[in-house]
């Protein structure tokens, strides 16, 4: 997952909070000193079906300026697998076709 923000005005860099929504604020960012408007979440650094709350905090040698508290939350991910796939492979315009496949439940 990745988050994203608009580069505030004068900002050098940035610190990025994320948390657990129904615990408070962490004193110490998630990411600290971010020179871009981007941020890619490792896989697996949340659990799925929580919820959590990011703030940045934009900065620069002189100030640093809190950004509002965005939520988010992770979907558990499917627990089917799709495997051995069969599709033909030369298909005309209004011809029948037929697909199979397998599909195993992890």
């Amino acid at each position: 997952m990745q988050l994203t923000w608009i580069p505030g005005a004068n900002a050098v860099n940035y610190d990025l909070y994320i948390w657990d929504s129904a615990t408070a604020q962490p004193a110490t960012p998630y990411a600290a000193n971010l020179s871009g408007i981007t941020f890619t979440i490792p896989n697996n650094a949340f659990a799925y079906n929580k919820t959590y709350k990011w703030r940045l905090v934009s900065k620069n040698p002189c100030t640093q300026t809190a950004g509002p508290i965005q939520h988010f939350s992770l979907i558990p991910l499917p627990d089917l697998i799709v495997s051995n796939i069969t599709i033909p492979t030369i298909v005309n315009s209004g011809q029948t076709i037929t697909i199979s496949y397998t599909i195993k439940i992890i």
